[in-house]
Formats: C-alpha cells, sequence, structure tokens
C-alpha cells in the first residue's frame, strides 16, 4: 500500500492538527483510527462507502477520493472528536481530546502517512574576481 503523504503537524494543548495529500487511503485509514475507540459500533465503517440498493452502505466497494471535496465530517465519542474536511487537494484532520488519546490516534495514522523531508537544493556559490 501507498504511504499517504503527511504535508503538516500543528500540536497545540487540546488539539493536534494534520495535513495530508488526497489520497484514496485516506478512507481506510479514519476508518482505522475511529475503530480504536469504537469497536461495539458499526456507523465508523461507513465512512467513504457508496449507498447500496438497499440504502445500506456497500462494505464490499469504497467511494473515489476524488469525488469528495469541501466535505466535513466529525467522529465523536466521550471526551473525543475526531474531525475530517476534504478540500480539492488536502484533508484536513484534527483529534481533540486527552494528550494520551490523541497520540493513539497519531500512531495509528503513521501507520497509514509518512512526512518526506523535503529536498534540499545545493546552493550556488559566485566564482570571485581574480
Amino acid at each position: 500500500m501507498k504511504k499517504i503523504k503527511l504535508i503538516a503537524v500543528s500540536k497545540h494543548n487540546n488539539h493536534d492538527g494534520y495535513i495530508l495529500s488526497k489520497e484514496q487511503g485516506i478512507f481506510e485509514m479514519v476508518r482505522q483510527i475511529v475503530k480504536s475507540t469504537r469497536k461495539d459500533e458499526w456507523y465508523w465503517n461507513c465512512f467513504g462507502r457508496p449507498e447500496g440498493e438497499d440504502h445500506e452502505p456497500d462494505f464490499k466497494r469504497e467511494d473515489n477520493i476524488k469525488t469528495w471535496t469541501d466535505s466535513r465530517t466529525v467522529f465523536n465519542g466521550e471526551g473525543w472528536w475526531i474531525e475530517v474536511v476534504i478540500g480539492k487537494s488536502k484533508v484536513f484532520l484534527t483529534f481533540y481530546g486527552k494528550k494520551s488519546l490523541r497520540d493513539k490516534f497519531a500512531k495509528i495514522m503513521l501507520k497509514f502517512a509518512e512526512m518526506k523531508e523535503p529536498k534540499r537544493r545545493k546552493r550556488k556559490t559566485r566564482k570571485k574576481n581574480a
């Protein structure tokens, strides 16, 4: 599986924010994060799934991430919530709650995403006049 590009990270006292590239793996990543806290409920598994003929989610298929633009989804539980905003080319993911839980979410996220170091350009040196 191709890793999702993690573009930026922002840490605060009560929430952590992440900017990721808009890639198909976002749906599965978010489902796994929410599943880690809500094992008894199935609604987390609907995220990114098309509606079937019986108006229930089709668990065999997944929506194309490119069709999701300007959408906001929130998952919440006791003492935490996760906000997912899907834009034109980026996904904004924010974790709210206790630091220990935010760290747990980030650990799961890093199984799907990675931050690459920017390539540094070599500095051109001027030639000194003789």
